[in-house]
């Protein structure tokens, strides 16, 4: 996230919505943007949560991990405001999938924050 951002989150507790505002779940591929890294402690369960409001990308690795969920066309293609996006990624350097959730810009982003417990900066990456 970028230093203003990241200055918001320790006034406020809460991530800033950004037109990617997206969590991994490998820090390497995070590792690959500039800005500062932020690790995330959330309360148990708020995958599920996430999950349960999730379009997908339509790759079936997404269905095998967190089971059938509509695609971005499926409810209008706007899911930004009212959905998490699960997308699966590849790692830079290799051919490794994942899966990030991108948590748009009002609901998902909502639950996210909510479940906050702590955070720390990682690392600062500049390139």
């Amino acid at each position: 996230m970028s230093k203003e951002h990241y200055d918001e989150l320790l006034r406020t507790n809460k991530m800033r919505a950004t037109g990617e505002t997206t969590t991994s779940p490998n820090m390497a591929f995070s590792e690959g943007y500039e800005g500062i890294l932020v690790q995330f402690k959330v309360k148990r369960g708020t995958i599920d949560e996430l999950r349960e409001i999730g379009v997908t990308d339509g790759n079936p690795l997404v269905e095998r991990k967190f089971g059938k969920m509509p695609t971005a066309k499926d409810i209008g293609g706007n899911w930004n405001q009212t959905h998490t996006r699960f997308k699966v990624e590849t790692l830079r350097n290799s051919n490794t999938k994942q899966i990030n959730i991108a948590l748009g810009q009002g609901k998902g982003l909502n639950q996210f924050n909510n479940n906050i417990i702590e955070f720390q900066l990682i690392k600062i990456i500049k390139k």
